[in-house]
């Protein structure tokens, strides 16, 4: 069984046993530095919306985070996906 099978399945067993999952050292740490780098110098961070009809809004009292979708036009966003 692959590395990356192992990983699935433990995620799987961890999400069914606890509904959640950590795994210490899942990802490879140059990944992980890269990705936080991406994140630290992107610029196209949204404010987090409330429903998915069409009509989607913003309420700030209820939502103040911001998002950014992983695309695949990263190389350490596209490994990671």
């Amino acid at each position: 069984m692959s590395k990356n099978n192992q990983l699935f399945l433990e995620i799987i067993d961890a999400l069914v046993d606890n509904g959640y999952s950590v795994i210490p050292n899942a990802l490879n740490p140059e990944l992980c530095h890269s990705l936080k780098i991406t994140a630290q110098t992107q610029r196209n961070y949204r404010y987090a919306g409330i429903s998915k009809s069409p009509r989607k809004h913003l309420d700030s009292r209820r939502r103040r985070d911001k998002i950014s979708w992983l695309k695949e036009d990263s190389a350490s966003q596209s490994h990671y996906l």
